[in-house]
C-alpha cells in the first residue's frame, strides 16, 4: 500500500516498492504507474537513488565475502591450542623487541663538534655534520652585558624546532646539542632573555 504526502496529497511508493523495481521484479503494470510517477516526483527519485546505492554496497560487500571467505569453524577447531599460544607469544615478543629498539636507540656516537657561528643571513652558513653532537660557539664581544641569552633552532620552513639556553665563557656564548642536527638547513636565533632578536646565524648541516 502506498503512503500519501501530507503536504501535495500525492500517493508517493513505499520503499519495498522501490526496491521491487530496482531489482526488476515489479510486475508491468506497477512498473508502469511507477515510473509516471517517477518522472514528476523528485522525492521518489532522490529515494530510488538511495536503494540503488544501499543494493550496489551489498553487492560489494557479498562479493568481498566470497573472494575472502572466513575460515571455518571446523579448520579453527583442528588447529592445536599449542600452535596459537606459539604464534602469541612470537608476536608479543617481535612486538618488545621494537620497544626495546626504540627506547635504547643509540646516541649520535663521538665527541661533540665544535662549530663557530659567524655568518649571517646572506652570507655563508656554517657547517656541521649530521648526526653528530654540535657544540655552538657564538662571539659575545659586541653583546650587551648579560650572562642569560637563549637561542631558538629554526628549520627551513621557519618552525622552531628547539630551544636552549647559552651560556657566556670567556667572551663567547655556547650552546650544545647533544642529540645533533639532520641534515638541511636551519637558523639559529640569538635571544635576550626577555626574548628580543639580537642576532641570526645560517647552519647548514651535512
Amino acid at each position: 500500500m502506498d503512503s500519501v504526502d501530507s503536504q501535495t496529497g500525492d500517493a508517493h511508493p513505499l520503499v519495498e516498492t522501490l526496491e521491487e523495481y530496482a531489482f526488476k521484479r515489479l510486475p508491468e503494470a506497477a512498473t508502469e504507474s511507477l515510473e509516471e510517477h517517477l518522472l514528476v516526483c523528485a522525492a521518489c527519485q532522490q529515494k530510488l537513488r538511495e536503494v540503488d546505492e544501499y543494493i550496489l554496497l551489498m553487492k560489494q560487500a557479498t562479493a568481498a565475502r566470497l573472494e575472502h571467505p572466513p575460515l571455518p569453524a571446523s579448520r579453527l577447531r583442528a588447529v592445536p591450542w599449542g600452535q596459537w599460544v606459539a604464534a602469541a607469544i612470537a608476536v608479543l615478543a617481535s612486538i618488545g623487541v621494537a620497544i626495546f629498539l626504540g627506547l635504547h636507540r643509540p646516541e649520535p656516537a663521538g665527541p661533540p663538534q665544535r662549530v663557530e657561528l659567524v655568518a649571517f643571513r646572506g652570507e655563508d652558513a656554517a657547517h656541521a655534520g649530521a648526526g653528530r653532537p654540535i657544540d655552538l660557539i657564538i662571539d659575545a664581544a659586541d653583546l650587551p652585558g648579560s650572562s642569560e641569552y637563549r637561542i631558538e633552532l629554526v628549520n627551513a620552513s621557519g618552525e622552531v624546532i628547539s630551544k636552549a639556553p647559552a651560556t657566556a665563557a670567556g667572551g663567547t656564548l655556547s650552546v650544545s646539542l647533544p642529540k645533533g642536527l639532520k641534515r638541511g638547513v636551519y637558523w639559529i636565533r640569538l635571544l635576550t632573555p626577555a626574548g628580543e632578536p639580537l642576532r641570526e646565524f645560517g647552519l647548514r648541516a651535512d
